[in-house]
């Protein structure tokens, strides 16, 4: 099976990375034909908020190479609103908005809010409630009750827990499951300052270490202020050629 790790960002369309990413003067509706000219991947945050205009989804499509990714947001009423309680017609409705992703979609990150405890019942009512076109699941569980062994191979089985270090978590850790995926939220868990050499250096290897063990491995950070996110996601593919496609 062939194996990628998908290095990118949270997001794209940030003006304040002119100069470190996009020249100067282009404009702000080619954002994303340059950002995909240097990253395979990116992490589309605007569907947290508001649905996706179809007409955003077919551009991104058509600014985009044939194998770049797209990891998507699942809808803040769905996480922080039903609390994933429930959730069957949204989350249909969702999908239904992913299909102009086509054969570019990637996993679909599932962010809880700090308050949501551990719930078995819950997590596994959630999961029989997703529709099965919906594709790969990537939880970012806040509280630390998710962090048990056996929710996290209940998460596995739709997909992944997501590594991720919002409040100062440790984000080096590989969770099994059908992808790995890794959010990088700034050293201080504030979307902004970089990440030092050796941190990152650290991610490499456990990037490394989970494409190893055969399947697709995903990193996003999401520390754009100043385009540290850039710098980093840079300094990241650095570090891992030669072990995987990036």
């Amino acid at each position: 099976m062939a194996v990628s790790i998908w290095v990118g960002t949270s997001g794209f369309s940030y003006s304040h990375w002119r100069d470190v990413l996009y020249p100067s003067g282009v404009s702000s509706s080619r954002y994303l034909e340059y950002y995909s000219k240097e990253f395979r991947t990116v992490e589309i945050n605007a569907s947290f908020y508001r649905a996706i205009n179809p007409n955003h989804v077919e551009k991104w499509y058509r600014d985009t190479p044939d194998w770049f990714r797209f990891a998507v947001k699942c809808p803040r009423s769905v996480t922080h609103i039903l609390r994933l309680e429930a959730a069957g017609e949204p989350m249909k409705e969702f999908a239904q908005s992913l299909s102009g992703f086509g054969d570019k979609l990637g996993p679909v990150l599932v962010q809880c809010p700090p308050s949501l405890r551990a719930d078995e019942g819950l997590l596994r009512r959630f999961l029989d409630s997703v529709p099965e076109n919906i594709g790969v699941l990537a939880f970012e569980f806040r509280h630390d009750s998710w962090f048990d062994e056996h929710l996290v191979e209940i998460a596995a089985s739709k997909g992944c827990m997501v590594a991720h270090d919002f409040g100062k978590r440790n984000a080096l850790i590989s969770y099994p499951g059908r992808i790995a995926y890794f959010r990088l939220h700034g050293p201080a868990s504030d979307y902004s300052s970089s990440y030092s050499d050796d941190f990152l250096a650290s991610l490499a290897d456990v990037v490394s270490a989970s494409a190893a063990s055969k399947r697709d491995v995903y990193v996003y950070f999401n520390n754009d202020v100043g385009g540290c996110a850039v710098r980093n996601a840079r300094t990241l593919i650095k570090l891992l050629e030669g072990a995987c496609a990036c």
